[in-house]
């Protein structure tokens, strides 16, 4: 994988951005029915991700390449949950989640990758 050169937490990314990020493992053409309509209730019913082991919400996480590519590390689920609670069930709160991201070899400074820093809001 390289080395970490930089991360940033709780980036709030529109979710029809974050839906076309592959999975780390092609997790997105591997769904488990069963878990994604758990996670949507969850959401639907506390307007918050699911809690991960220290009781925070479980943000999905997103690693980037040395060359600007991105992928979905852990949260294929959750962001698959956001976009179905956002353009099935309009509920807009789901537009948007907070991510965790991680660079590697410089991935943050190549300026045509969908995760460069200042074409998230990143400064």
């Amino acid at each position: 994988m390289g080395t970490g050169t930089a991360y940033a937490r709780r980036v709030l990314m529109p979710v029809n951005l974050l839906k076309h990020l592959p999975g780390m493992r092609d997790e997105q053409h591997n769904v488990r029915q069963e878990d994604l309509e758990a996670i949507m209730q969850i959401m639907k019913d506390t307007g918050r991700l699911p809690l991960g082991k220290s009781g925070q919400e479980y943000e999905p996480f997103i690693n980037v390449a040395y060359n600007g590519e991105a992928w979905v590390n852990e949260g294929n689920h959750r962001i698959m949950a956001a976009w179905n609670l956002y353009t099935k069930e309009h509920i807009d709160k789901w537009d948007r989640l907070p991510v965790e991201i991680r660079y590697f070899d410089g991935g943050e400074r190549i300026e045509h990758g969908s995760m460069y820093p200042a074409k998230i809001g990143l400064v």
